[in-house]
């Protein structure tokens, strides 16, 4: 058995000097046994692990100098393949999270901004999807960074399929794949490569589009009203994608410790609503929301528990959509006339633990009635908003203050009639 082994493998293990020039004769060793495709383990869950490595593909990656020995620690040369008392893996899976530690040990630095991602979160809150270091870069395939900034070579969209064609056919992805403009932003340009957050949490990606499109403030000013608090509280997205769906979202905000609401830290009180007392989908009216803050504020979770709308596009797929600047949504009415669309869906959100954001749906009245004052929060402007009873109150206000002069000028020219008939008489 073993001789034809031998036999059969023979022209192989003459391929391996040729295919993996560059490597340590270590190395080359190793490949005697994993060049071979059917190597294989079998793994608790009664799948298999594929031992294959690819010599040439070695040989070509920014690691092939390192060795093997350098990554595999835990394997003698002389026994591995009879070793016990290694530990078992349950599946696949659990392997590639146990080994990608391994990368620690020489790119800690990476290592740190990866465990503040929100892909690191996942992993952590029991999410065996969400990526680890050899799920973007390979194993044995490990390559130079420039080729994970080409269109061909990013590896985000094994996961955002949908996302990254939105992104080809957006105005950034046809700069980059139509016009050869390499500095046109790719997807770590706005998410980053290591410390990848939640898009929709802060201001994270209103840096990176300022970051890059850094007059943009100034250019607003020049024809939009109240362009700083435009800018503030409407996503870049929900202008620059005019195909986009939109809609307002209510954030629940410390607004001492100048934070979003965590789920764990309120999610109690949404138990207690009546729809979810009943049995169903939690769908906040204006009621219930103020009932809602008051009860926070008063439990003392927060000193200052407030709601930041903010009007956004609906979706991830929607805030890639980006379209080229003469596109933009430049119509006020589109936002600021009665029953416009974006003020017909609207959500309240909250930060999970794993740095996404939950939303539970809400009652577009919400935004129309007095009772959800807090609702508008910063982006309340005369005839912007849906509360009507404001804007008449503000026009009151404003026709009470314009007309005390009218009445001191009056009363004056009355008072001078007087005086003059007194003298007279």
């Amino acid at each position: 058995m073993l001789l034809a082994l031998a036999v059969a493998g023979a022209p192989a293990f003459a391929g391996i000097q040729q295919q993996a020039q560059g490597l340590a004769a270590e190395d080359r060793q190793c490949l005697k046994c994993h060049s071979f495709e059917s190597l294989s383990k079998e793994l608790e869950d009664g799948g298999t692990l594929s031992l294959h490595v690819i010599g040439d593909a070695f040989a070509q990656s920014v690691h092939h100098w390192i060795g093997c020995t350098n990554c595999h620690r835990d394997i003698d040369l002389d026994t591995h393949s009879q070793a016990t008392g290694r530990k078992p893996y349950a599946n696949k899976r659990e392997y590639s999270i146990a080994l990608s530690k391994v990368c620690n040990e020489c790119h800690e630095d990476k290592s740190h901004l990866y465990q503040g991602s929100i892909h690191s979160s996942l992993v952590e809150s029991g999410n065996l999807n969400a990526p680890v270091c050899t799920d973007c870069h390979g194993s044995h395939t490990v390559a130079t960074r420039a080729s994970y900034e080409t269109l061909t070579g990013v590896p985000c969209k094994q996961c955002h399929e949908n996302i990254f064609n939105a992104y080809l056919g957006s105005m950034h992805g046809q700069a980059r794949s139509e016009l050869g403009h390499i500095q046109a932003p790719i997807c770590a340009d706005c998410h980053r490569a290591h410390d990848v957050g939640a898009a929709s949490i802060g201001d994270r990606l209103k840096d990176a589009c300022v970051g890059c499109h850094q007059n943009a403030a100034l250019q607003h000013k020049e024809w939009l009203p109240n362009a700083g608090l435009h800018l503030r509280s409407v996503s870049c997205a929900a202008c620059h994608a005019p195909a986009a769906r939109r809609k307002v979202d209510l954030m629940l905000y410390d607004g001492e410790r100048q934070r979003p609401l965590s789920e764990k830290d309120v999610l109690p009180h949404f138990a207690k609503l009546p729809t979810a007392e009943q049995g169903g989908t939690v769908s906040l009216d204006a009621v219930e929301l103020w009932k809602l803050v008051r009860a926070i504020n008063q439990e003392g979770t927060a000193a200052e528990v407030t709601l930041r709308g903010r009007m956004e596009v609906a979706t991830g797929v929607d805030a890639h959509q980006l379209a080229w600047k003469d596109k933009a949504i430049r119509d006020c009415g589109s936002c600021h006339a009665d029953g416009a669309e974006p003020f017909q869906e609207v959500t309240v959100s909250l930060v999970r633990e794993d740095g996404t954001r939950a939303r539970y749906d809400a009652e577009s009245e919400v935004l129309s009635s007095a009772v959800s004052l807090n609702s508008v929060g910063g982006f309340y402007a005369l005839g912007g908003t849906r509360i009507k009873l404001l804007d008449v109150l503000l026009v009151l206000v404003v026709l009470g203050a314009a007309s005390v002069p009218i009445v001191h000028l009056t009363m004056r020219k009355l008072l001078r009639k007087d005086r003059a008939k007194g003298d007279r008489k």
